[in-house]
């Protein structure tokens, strides 16, 4: 499926253009007023997509040119199913009918919507954040009259198309308004899958012809398809009956019952308020894999590589040729180039992994070598660089976790996306234990951090216990990385850093029963904080609340906790996005901190009735 929203400028490119000059020619050959191929790449106030005569025989033929697409990179469904008019390109994809009957299916369609919307009697359609038991509850608030009440899409759990009476929309809507519920008219001007359109269906549809299944090539294997009309698995037959294609005009969309048939999705899928549906239909978690083929806004040159790009990524095998405007069969294939003329008669690196890794930190504090791979007044970091860190990372996960002595590496298709520009000054990564004892902890720090810019200390033990249940334990296990950690960082790190930041939690000063002990820890950072603003020293101690999409309880497996918590109105969800403007904000060497007020921030705990000179 595809939704008619992403910008199409460059059509030629991104879509397969043999597709939409082939859907263009039936419009032409029947004597069509508009040229569909003009009609897609117009814009703004240009485009007629809104009537019902253009925006099926258009949307379809984008649909169609997706599925030729993704059948070019061999990115082929498992299941299909459509949503209203976009039953016709699913056939088409499942091949139960061909490219030129898809286009005179959408075409009547079309002219089958026209013809409705000159009715006297004004109609159409309105999208609710109802479910579908509501949605009739509240349809019977504005009339007695049952075969006037349609539910036309029953889209998700909490949403719904209602189609009608213009009169019976409007009273909705304000019933609706009033309740605080999200409800929109939509820009159609019939009632589509309501009764209302069962007159034109049949006369329209009758005079499509044939319906001709699709050619399919010696490699097609069979799609199974669900139909919107009745979630039946539908078969080529009945998709070649022009009846079939009558109901789906005239009969309700039940897509949420049909979508929670498909046991497996494919990773690409569309955008915008599909993506919505999807997410509450089949509940996703963090790490379920969902890339958008067409972004309302955007150009199809960005978002269809880019949705490509990620089944690629996590290991289908995707064919990158036509994308990239190589035609395999015509290009012939280097073979027979010479191997590189290097010699391996001499070793130039002999010792093992440790003592490498130790004198190339040693040494960096006084001769940094990467400063050697200067182009145009930038420091990059070689290639082999970064070959060399994959690798190590690889070794070190078989060693240290899956407990695998690897004895060789194989690397094919390596792509260097972009350059790495190594700051003025070299960024050096260490792991220490900051909790460990100051001696322990000088010998590593004096050597791995110095000199060293900023600090951000964002250690974590949670543990939940009752404090009249806490043993000493207890306490000993979740204190150090904060109470410990956060002061061996204040004593041995220089006095001219350019940021102190400390995470702490808005739980240091509002609590909470079952985390005695992190509360405690807190309050201990937001305390320090205090004291080195005090000494004329750079500190701020950033009181998160809830993260939503990064953290401890962003997690799928703390939904339930962090659905709880937003639901008591104290708190409000902090994005990635906050959490970098205040790491932007505090980490600027400009800043001033002047007063002990300076020292502490709050972010995603909303403050009611409290004095406002106690929240500063």
């Amino acid at each position: 499926m595809a939704e008619n929203g992403g910008r199409v400028d460059t059509i030629s490119v991104v879509f397969n253009s043999e597709s939409i000059e082939q859907s263009a020619q039936y419009p032409r050959d029947i004597g069509c007023s508009w040229d569909l191929e003009t009609e897609i790449k117009k814009e703004g106030s240009e485009s007629r997509v809104d009537e019902p005569e253009i925006s099926q025989p258009v949307s379809c033929p984008l649909q169609i040119a997706l599925v030729d697409l993704l059948d070019r990179i061999k990115l082929r469904p498992a299941i299909v199913l459509g949503h209203s008019s976009g039953e016709v390109a699913a056939a088409y994809c499942k091949g139960a009918i061909s490219h030129l009957s898809a286009i005179k299916i959408a075409y009547y369609r079309g002219l089958g919507g026209t013809a409705a919307s000159r009715d006297p009697i004004e109609r159409s359609m309105m999208s609710a954040r109802l479910s579908k038991a509501d949605a009739i509850a509240a349809l019977q608030e504005i009339s007695i009259e049952a075969h006037d009440l349609h539910v036309a899409c029953i889209n998700s759990p909490t949403n719904v198309t209602t189609a009608e009476d213009d009169g019976h929309l409007n009273a909705l809507k304000a019933i609706l308004d009033q309740k605080g519920t999200f409800a929109r008219k939509l820009k159609v001007s019939c009632a589509y899958h309501s009764p209302h359109m069962a007159l034109v269906a049949n006369e329209y549809f009758s005079r499509a012809g044939k319906i001709e299944p699709r050619v399919k090539g010696p490699t097609h294997q069979p799609i199974p398809m669900i139909s919107d009309i009745d979630g039946d698995m539908v078969s080529d037959s009945r998709l070649q009956d022009s009846d079939d294609w009558i109901q789906n005009m005239c009969s309700a969309v039940r897509f949420t019952d049909n979508a929670k048939k498909i046991d497996k999705l494919a990773s690409l899928a569309v955008s915008g308020p599909l993506r919505e549906i999807m997410q509450k239909t089949f509940r996703f978690t963090r790490d379920t894999k969902y890339d958008s083929a067409l972004i309302r806004g955007s150009s199809g040159q960005d978002s269809i590589p880019r949705a490509a790009g990620g089944p690629h990524s996590y290991g289908f095998d995707i064919g990158t040729d036509y994308p990239n405007g190589i035609d395999s069969r015509r290009v012939p294939q280097l073979v027979d180039l010479p191997c590189c003329p290097f010699s391996h008669n001499r070793t130039y690196w002999n010792e093992n992994r440790r003592s490498h890794m130790r004198d190339s930190v040693l040494e960096g504090q006084t001769k940094f070598w990467v400063e050697d791979q200067n182009i145009n007044d930038a420091v990059l970091y070689p290639g082999a660089g970064m070959l060399a860190m994959a690798i190590e990372a690889m070794n070190q996960l078989a060693r240290e976790t899956l407990d695998v002595i690897l004895s060789a590496f194989s690397l094919k298709h390596i792509e260097f996306l972009a350059a790495i520009q190594i700051q003025a000054a070299p960024i050096l990564l260490c792991q220490l234990v900051i909790s460990q004892t100051e001696t322990c902890f000088t010998k590593h720090c004096r050597i791995l951090i110095s000199p060293t810019g900023g600090c951000i200390q964002s250690s974590m033990v949670l543990q939940s216990v009752l404090f009249s249940d806490m043993t000493h334990d207890d306490w000993a296990d979740v204190t150090p990385c904060k109470i410990a950690g956060s002061w061996n960082l204040h004593e041995l790190l220089p006095n001219d850093l350019d940021f102190f930041i400390l995470l702490s939690s808005v739980q240091a000063v509002f609590g909470a029963r079952t985390k005695p002990i992190y509360n405690a820890d807190n309050t201990y950072m937001d305390g320090l904080a205090h004291h080195r603003v005090s000494k004329g020293l750079k500190a701020v101690s950033i009181m998160l609340g809830l993260m939503t999409t990064d953290g401890y309880l962003a997690g799928a497996d703390h939904r339930d906790e962090r659905e709880f918590l937003l639901a008591q109105n104290t708190y409000h969800g902090v994005d990635t996005n906050d959490y970098h403007a205040l790491l932007d904000y505090y980490c600027n060497p400009a800043l001033v901190f002047s007063t002990p007020g300076d020292a502490q921030v709050t972010i995603g705990r909303k403050l009611l009735h409290v004095d406002p000179d106690w929240i500063r």
